[in-house]
C-alpha cells in the first residue's frame, strides 16, 4: 500500500527473475510506471481475477523502485498524503483498510500471542 496506489506483488511465473505486480485499477500501475518503474511491462486486464490489472517487471527493477519509493517518503500522515494525491474517496478507503488491519494487532505484545 502506497500513497499513490495499492499493489500486490507476487512471483507469478516460474521465472524467478520476474515479478507480477497486480492492482485493482489501471491508474495505480500507470502511476507506478511513470514515477518509479518505467520498465514495467504491458498492463493486462482480466476482470475475472482478484486484481483486475497485472504487469510484470524484473525482480531487480522492482527492488530498485521500492527503494526509491521508500526514499521519497516525506509525510507524517499516510491518510492525509493519500488524500492529497488521490482524493478523499481513496483516503476514506485507506482509512477503512486501516481499521480492518487494526484487527491484526498483537494485543499481548509478545511473540506467538494468540
Amino acid at each position: 500500500m502506497t500513497t499513490f496506489g495499492f499493489f500486490g506483488i507476487i512471483q507469478g511465473t516460474p521465472d524467478d527473475t520476474l515479478l507480477t505486480i497486480r492492482a485493482a485499477n489501471r491508474k495505480d500501475l500507470d502511476t507506478l510506471r511513470g514515477r518509479y518503474l518505467p520498465s514495467l511491462g504491458d498492463i493486462e486486464e482480466d476482470p475475472e481475477t482478484d486484481y483486475k490489472f497485472r504487469a510484470m517487471a524484473s525482480r531487480e527493477t522492482v527492488a530498485q523502485a521500492l527503494s526509491r519509493i521508500a526514499m521519497d517518503i516525506d509525510y507524517a500522515n499516510f491518510k492525509e498524503k493519500t488524500e492529497e494525491l488521490q482524493g478523499s474517496r481513496a483516503a476514506r478507503i485507506h482509512g477503512g483498510l486501516w481499521e480492518i488491519l487494526w484487527e491484526l494487532r498483537d494485543e499481548r505484545g509478545g511473540p506467538g500471542s494468540p
